[in-house]
């Protein structure tokens, strides 16, 4: 790199961040004026704001990366052209691709910059904000309640197609993670109902794999008569075969958001 080329990105870098400190405080600021009661009403400290602020600015750049590199590269060669640099450039016999070559490598490379954080953080940016709205809720609620009855989600149900499960959970508490009157329906390649669990409570074992149903009965049927031809209870049954993730399966009652 000589040194016509690190001036050219010396001038051009300190403009773009000025002018990307700039916007972000202000969206920043915009998302403090939307949500701050929010949080506050639930009972967030100032630690908990600063880190959501700062989990909520990876979302920001891939919005503000393309407009600030126009901005401040319109304002960086108006300022060289202001100062008779870039006509001293074109005097001494360099073409303007000699003299913008490392604008246009840098360009490529943030290109490859907004692609990552599309791809990569703004989807983390986003879930972990709704995370720890959720986390502030949850703890707000569990004064004066049992673990079981705070961030709870009624008549939960997902169809697992591929695997012949049709699942209906009464009530899902996001705080401990489990399901609460939980029936489970397994049918055959024809959807015919063969089995059918029913238990108080269940929940995924995130160690060992599966579900663990708590406290139920298993009915099994005649696939062809829908008679019921064995039922039997049990204090505890882990079905490894089960593999449905708890947060896919609210995946439809949850609000879309963009970062």
């Amino acid at each position: 790199m000589t040194l016509i080329d690190r001036h050219i990105l010396r001038e051009w870098l300190a403009i773009l961040g000025l002018v990307l400190a700039a916007t972000l405080g202000l969206l920043v600021m915009h998302s403090l004026y939307d949500e701050l009661d929010d949080l506050l009403r639930a009972g967030a400290q100032v630690a908990d704001v600063v880190a959501y602020c700062l989990v909520k600015i990876p979302g920001f750049l891939a919005t503000l990366l393309p407009l600030c590199l126009l901005v401040s590269l319109l304002y960086a060669l108006g300022r060289l052209q202001q100062g008779n640099e870039l006509i001293a450039l074109r005097a001494a016999g360099l073409g303007l691709g000699r003299i913008m070559r490392s604008v246009w490598v840098m360009g490529f490379l943030f290109c490859a910059l907004v692609w990552w954080l599309n791809s990569t953080v703004v989807p983390w940016s986003v879930e972990e904000a709704r995370s720890m709205r959720e986390t502030l809720q949850a703890r707000q609620e569990l004064a004066g309640k049992s673990a079981e009855q705070v961030g709870l989600r009624s008549a939960v149900t997902f169809d697992n197609a591929t695997g012949g499960r049709l699942w209906f959970l009464n009530r899902y508490s996001q705080f401990t993670r489990r399901g609460y009157g939980v029936t489970v329906s397994l049918r055959d390649d024809r959807g015919r109902e063969t089995t059918r669990l029913l238990a108080r409570e269940a929940w995924r074992d995130e160690n060992g794999g599966g579900w663990i149903f708590r406290v139920g009965r298993e009915i099994t049927f005649d696939p062809i008569s829908g008679e019921v031809t064995r039922t039997s209870a049990f204090f505890e049954q882990l079905r490894r075969e089960f593999n449905e993730d708890p947060d896919l399966m609210q995946v439809y009652d949850a609000k879309p958001e963009c970062g």
